[in-house]
């Protein structure tokens, strides 16, 4: 009798997990938030609780039924979740579980017409709401950039474009790589679609995720600026193919959370499919984050930041110029996350964050269907940054957060970081040989 209960126990949470399986399905198959959002309506962001249950009864784990947890919203979730909806007659467009948070995520709709901050405000007041806030959008920082005739000498690459990338000498990259090129870090770009198959990428994207949805919510579309944003990170070098990246050997993390707009030269993201992205970062154990896009301060958002520093993460984020002196901005108004503007836009005065700068106008890097480019902006300035936390973690895996950025800011040369200074403030040992 004991082994027939557990077998039937085995098979209920075989149950389980397909349900969790179907779940993410139907998450994927739901209503996009992105472009194809209703204009007609208004949307917010609500968490209610969802503990993760570890225990299947006294003194067993799910290891004695060989079945792996699943994490996925409790009937007791879905049922507050529903319960909202009703209350406040709400629309249901799409809902995940945050299982770093240990919540569920629903985003409601409800008529443009409709007091949004009244309802915001009866909700908070709720005792089955864990919290609320708007869906709040957000933008990459990036333009169109134009091609720079001055070039520099080098015998170490066999890269055609090499001597168009300026910006790789005044980082001072060639002299870091001969001490570092980025190896076993792992860095999640949460940006675009990315090319895969740009050749200039061939190897380096080991993970591809789409948390916009679209038609085929599997199939990801490469896109202009996550292309751009990775190929100033890790475009492989001595291929005799276009460019070198700045961590040539790093493993990418491709988290598709935002979509070109409409009309619109930036690409946009919104609350929720950001916040997919920063928890799959989280659970593909990351070590690195780039954000090169801002907006205003979230509050979910800043929360799974938060989290994902406490595991060790580094977060580094563009600067947004335009949100200088608002009530705060995401992600780069966060305590601990290292916000990077382009040395042309001059120094900005900041508040409670880490502030560099690096080259972000004209810079060379890659665009869709095996193309390369220039482009502007303090997102290509952030991406020359989050390399080069890749080429210091891969010379020393043991630096916490505060090291990397007092030795990437001991190394400011002329406004910029110079990444071999960078290694040597970490590493004594070592020298830069600057030509």
């Amino acid at each position: 009798m004991l082994r027939v209960a557990l077998a039937l126990m085995a098979l209920a949470l075989v149950g389980c997990a397909s349900q969790a399986q179907k779940e993410a399905q139907a998450l994927q198959a739901a209503p996009w938030l992105g472009a194809a959002a209703n204009a007609d309506e208004t949307y917010i962001v609500v968490t209610v609780r969802n503990p993760r249950v570890t225990d299947i009864h006294a003194a067993s784990t799910s290891r004695d039924y060989d079945v792996a947890p699943v994490y996925g919203p409790s009937p007791r979730a879905r049922g507050d979740a529903n319960k909202l909806a009703s209350r406040y007659a709400l629309r249901q467009v799409n809902a995940w579980p945050i299982e770093v948070l240990e919540l569920h995520c629903v985003v409601y709709a409800m008529p443009s017409a409709a007091n949004k901050d009244e309802v915001i405000a009866r909700l908070r007041a709720d005792r089955l709401v864990e919290s609320v806030q708007p869906l709040n959008s957000f933008a990459t920082l990036a333009t169109q950039g134009k091609a720079q005739a001055e070039k520099q000498s080098a015998k170490q690459y066999s890269d055609p474009y090499f001597d168009l990338q300026s910006n790789l000498q005044v980082l001072q990259v060639p002299q870091a790589q001969r001490l570092s090129r980025g190896a076993g870090v792992r860095v999640a770009i949460i940006d675009t679609g990315i090319d895969v198959k740009h050749p200039d990428l061939a190897g380096r994207v080991a993970v591809q995720r789409n948390f916009v949805g679209g038609p085929n919510p599997n199939s990801v579309a490469p896109e202009k600026h996550g292309t751009a944003v990775a190929g100033v990170i890790a475009a492989l070098a001595n291929n005799k193919l276009g460019i070198v990246g700045i961590a040539p050997a790093a493993q990418l993390l491709a988290l598709r959370a935002c979509w070109q707009a409409t009309n619109d030269p930036r690409s946009v993201c919104n609350t929720f499919t950001l916040a997919q992205a920063l928890s799959a970062a989280i659970d593909l154990r990351a070590d690195v984050v780039n954000l090169s896009l801002g907006g205003p301060a979230d509050p979910l958002l800043n929360r799974l930041v938060i989290a994902g520093m406490q595991r060790g993460i580094v977060y580094v984020g563009a600067m947004n110029p335009s949100s200088v002196g608002a009530q705060g901005s995401f992600p780069t108004d966060i305590a601990g996350v290292i916000g990077v503007n382009n040395i042309e836009e001059g120094r900005i005065q900041r508040g409670k964050t880490l502030s560099l700068y690096a080259p972000g106008t004209d810079i060379l890097t890659l665009t869709p269907s095996g193309g390369y480019d220039f482009m502007s902006g303090s997102s290509l300035a952030a991406a020359s940054v989050t390399g080069g936390v890749a080429l210091l973690l891969s010379r020393r895996r043991s630096t916490q957060r505060n090291e990397l950025y007092g030795a990437l800011s001991k190394s400011v040369s002329a406004e910029s970081v110079d990444l071999c200074m960078a290694i040597t403030a970490l590493d004594p040992r070592t020298s830069c040989d600057h030509e």
